[in-house]
Formats: structure tokens, sequence, C-alpha cells
């Protein structure tokens, strides 16, 4: 399994610049790849049991191959570390399948789309081989793993359900 860390990564503003998106790590397993992000502030809490944010990821490799979007999960964690902290939207996007070794950019488009308005980020992610050894190629990139100071240890929203 190969991660990618992507927090030096400038946040990026999304819907109509009222959220702002926080890349986290990009991880390339033998079969996909995932996408972990924050989306601060979050948006507000499903409606009529349907997400009211369906989150999908589309990817193209310097080599011209194209990845969908294969599954996608969110839930709204808090920040207990500090009182009154904010909450935050943590979520996972995955393509399949994973880009060969010989790829070595991902242009990748983040899109949520909330109230039928699709709101989409683009960014570039440059490869480089960053193989942990210790970490063998079948541990599971899904669901996404709480963060430290995460409040809560519930099961993330799956969106789309």
């Amino acid at each position: 399994m190969i991660r990618f860390d992507l927090t030096d990564l400038p946040p990026m503003d999304v819907l109509d610049g009222q959220h702002s998106v926080v890349l986290n790590e990009l991880t390339i397993a033998p079969r996909r790849l995932g996408l972990r992000y924050d989306v601060t502030p979050p948006w507000p809490d499903s409606v009529d049991m349907m997400p009211t944010a369906l989150p999908s990821i589309s990817v193209q490799d310097d080599q011209g191959t194209e990845y969908w979007n294969s599954n996608a999960t969110y839930r709204t964690v808090f920040d207990s570390r500090f009182p009154g902290a904010d909450s935050r939207v943590v979520g996972l996007v995955t393509c399949q399948p994973a880009p060969p070794e010989s790829v070595q950019t991902l242009t990748m488009t983040l899109t949520f789309e909330i109230a039928r308005k699709q709101h989409a980020c683009e960014f570039v992610v440059e490869l480089a081989d960053t193989s942990d050894p210790n970490v063998p190629d079948n541990t599971p990139i899904y669901p996404p793993a709480p963060r430290e100071g995460d409040a809560t240890g519930a099961e993330p929203d799956v969106a789309g359900r």
C-alpha cells in the first residue's frame, strides 16, 4: 500500500465559498485508490433519511486513463481537544482500478452534489513512491479512520443510501 500525505496542499473553497475542503491523504492499494478529506464547516444534517451531500470523485492520470468513483462515505465529527471547537465532515471517496506504477501524475476532481447542484474542486497530485513495508497490501482503506480528538466512534454515514 502506498500513502501520500496531502496536508501540504492549500484548502479549497467549495459550495459557493461557504465551506473549505482540506485534502488529507491519498492511498493506493492493489485494486483501488482512496482520498481522505475534511470539510469545514460541515453541511447541514441529512433530511428525510437522505444525505444532504453526495460526494464523488473522478480521476485521470498522465497516461490518459480515467478512474471512476466506486464508493463514498462521510460523517460529521467534533474535535474534543478544544472547548467550543467547530465540527467538520470527515470523508473518503474511492476509485477503481489502482493506477499502474508508471503513472506520475493524477488530476482529481472532487465533487459534492447538494440540492441538485454540483460543487467541484480540482487538484493535481504528483506521485512518488512512499510505500510503507509495514502495511500489508490488503489493509482496508474504507471506512475513514477517526482522527485524534474525534469525539465519536460511530460508523460514518454512507452517501447515497
